[in-house]
Parts: structure tokens; sequence; C-alpha cells
């Protein structure tokens, strides 16, 4: 999906983002139709606002090596969901803000909030513009570096789709890439990317694409941007109910200064619903990114993230996620004098029972369990958690 828009920054942007979910909380009501589970509908326009409640415990809080003392926390959720359909465009908007508090380690303590707007404007003449924008100012799993960071995200897109033929489509897509930390230990960095697609199609349900894409990335501690370039070939989805999505792999090119690698890259994203309570998910990822933790240096990443999702019976739906996660630095780490290579490489297995009696309740069980095997002794870590909740939605 692709999301776009404009995000400001403010002193108290929590209070901002509590601000917009209140507002889309109390304006739409005096003339509202809609019970509940049903949403807020004015027009065009739907609503759903939901709060969440969650329990959760931790057996290693601080991703600590040596381990960490267990904690239990509590946190608190709300957001709304906005979307406005019309027969030319599509507008969707999703606002949250969260907080956690934690039995013993106050310190850990803290607030987050978020959006994600999407808008997309569709022409007769088959014709497909999206402006989309993500951001997130958050404290949780970061996939980068294997534990829970405080940082800020943001993304802000633009597309431009064009249906040339009823069989040949080309697009054109801009993105901006904004990542930094709180910590002064690591090293946020900033992205400019361009990207061409040209597809056609194969079968009734399959367009075969050739994806080139170029980057400029710019670290907080990097003398030199990192220059990329990669070439995809791939396929989507069309027509179908049962897959869905994309998938694309080729070679990627990255130089930074004197340093460059040459690596096989990809970027997946397919859902398959082989029968009607099954879900199959399948993501995966490999680029080149620079490195937060060491100035002039970058990492190839690679994820892959796999999940099931079995309806038992209507009401009830088991989900079962495997994740991996690897960072292969091109430097090696050196400390007192000493070189060593440094590859991260982490495991994330997530298990969750969702009970949804009607539209409006949802309860919910979550068991996750962590481990991280670095090259580096100091990164090594295991962690198991343990969540129940309930979410309300409107």
């Amino acid at each position: 999906m692709h999301k776009l828009g404009v995000y400001i920054r403010m002193g108290s942007s929590s209070v901002a983002v509590l601000g917009i979910v209140g507002v889309l909380l109390a304006w739409p009501w005096a003339s509202a139709q809609g019970a509940p589970g049903d949403g807020i509908v004015v027009r065009n326009m739907t609503i759903h606002p939901y709060v969440e409640l969650r329990g959760e415990y931790d057996t290693n809080p601080d991703a600590s090596t040596q381990g960490s003392d267990s904690d239990m926390s509590a946190t608190v959720r709300g957001g709304a969901n906005l979307l406005n359909l019309t027969r030319q465009s599509q507008v969707g908007l999703h606002a949250w803000a969260l907080a956690e508090r934690y039995q013993d380690l106050g310190p850990k303590d803290h607030e987050d909030f978020g959006d994600e707007l999407e808008i997309r404007l569709f022409d007769p003449t088959r014709l497909l513009v999206g402006i989309s924008q993500t951001y997130a100012d958050r404290t949780d799993f970061d996939t980068i570096l294997g534990r829970d960071e405080s940082r800020q995200d943001l993304t802000a897109s633009g597309l431009l789709g064009k249906e040339v033929t009823d069989k040949v489509m080309a697009e054109a897509k801009y993105k901006y890439w904004d990542l930094s930390y709180d910590s002064d230990d690591l090293y946020g960095w900033q992205e400019h990317s361009a990207e061409g697609t040209l597809g056609h199609a194969l079968t009734r349900r399959t367009t075969g694409t050739l994806t080139v894409r170029g980057a400029i990335q710019s670290s907080e501690r990097g003398s030199e941007d990192g220059e990329l370039g990669a070439l995809h070939f791939g396929f989507r989805s069309r027509n179908s109910e049962k897959l869905i999505g994309y998938a694309g792999a080729g070679w990627l090119v990255y130089e930074a200064g004197d340093e460059s690698t040459s690596t096989p890259s990809m970027d997946v994203g397919l859902t398959w619903r082989p029968r009607d309570p099954w879900r199959l998910e399948l993501n995966a990822l490999r680029t080149v990114n620079p490195s937060v933790y060491d100035p002039e240096n970058f990492n190839t990443l690679t994820r892959v993230t796999l999940g099931g999702h079995y309806n038992i019976v209507r009401p009830v739906t088991l989900s079962l996620v495997g994740y991996y996660n690897q960072n292969n630095y091109e430097r090696d780490l050196v400390s007192e004098g000493k070189a060593t290579d440094w590859e991260d490489d982490t495991f994330v297995g997530f298990f969750r029972v969702t009970y949804h009696p009607g539209t409006v309740m949802q309860y919910f069980f979550e068991a996750r369990a962590e481990d991280r095997d670095s090259s580096i002794a100091s990164g090594d870590y295991s962690r198991e958690l343990l969540s129940i909740g309930a979410r309300a939605t409107y």
C-alpha cells in the first residue's frame, strides 16, 4: 500500500494527534448514521473510532544479553480509521495514540502516536494518482536493532500510474524516508528514491513487471552519501481473489565513498487465500541501508515474514507468524584493536488467538518469542512476551 501526505512535527505532537482523534470522534455525531460496529457514516465517509486495552508480561524488557528482571506493563491505545470513497477517489486516514506504563521499570514508560494517510484519484482514462504519508513516534521492537528503541519514522510518497493498453501498464513513484532515534549512540538517516515499473499482462490473473529503482541515502554521521541502484523482474496479481500482491527479485548495486557492494535483492508482499478459512502471507525484503550503529558503514538487510491465519469457527482466528531479520555490515567492528565480522540474526515467533463475537468487541491473547544471534557477543539476547487485551470499535 502506498501512503502519502504531509506531517507537521510540533513541540506537543502527541497532544496534536490526540486532538485529531478527538475531532474525528466528536464532529460527525450530530448528523451521523450507523449502528455500533458499522461506524459513523456521513455521506461517503465512514469513521471507525476504537479503544484498546492491553496487559503484557515481558521476561527481558531491556533485551539484555545477561537478561533483565521481568516486568509487567499496561497499555491503552485509542484511534480512528476514516474512509471516504467515491467513484473517482479514495481517502483513508488512521490516527492513533497510546500510553504504556510499567509496574517496576518507570523509566521505560512512554507515549506513542502516529498517522497513516492515503489518497487515490482514479481518472476515467485509466490514470491513477496516489499520495501517501506515514508517521510514527514510537518505542517498540526495532527490526534493525532487534530490540525496543525510541524513534521517529516518516515516509511520504507520490505515485502516478497509467494503463497504456488493456495489457500494458506503467508506473512512476517517488518516496522520501526519514528515520531518527532518540539515543545519542544511534544514527538516523534519510532517503530519496525514484522508481519506475513497466508491466505486461501474462495471463488473465498475472502481470509481469520490470522495475528500476535508484536512491540516495544520507546518514547523520556519514561523510559520503550512499547511492543505490536496483533492477527487479517480477509479477503482480490482477483480477484474483485468491492471490493478491506483488513479487520482484533481481540485483542491487550500492556505493558510499570508496566502499561498494553488489548483491541479490528482492521485494515481496503476497497474500494467498487457498480456502475460505485460511489466509497465508509472505513478505520479504533485501536491500542496503546506512548503519545506525557505526559511522561510515552500511548494512545489507534481509527480512522475511511468513504468517498463517485460520478461522476455526467464525468468531475465532488463530494466527502464527515467523519472522527473520539479518543485518550484515560491510565493515568489521573494531574494538580495542581487534576486528570482528559483524552480522546479526534475529528470529521472532508470534502466536495470537483472536475472539470477535460481534462487530464491536474483540478479545485477544498473544505469545511472542524473540532470539538474537550476533557475531558480537554483547548483541545476543532472548526474550518472551505474553499479552492479553480487548478492543472496542464503533
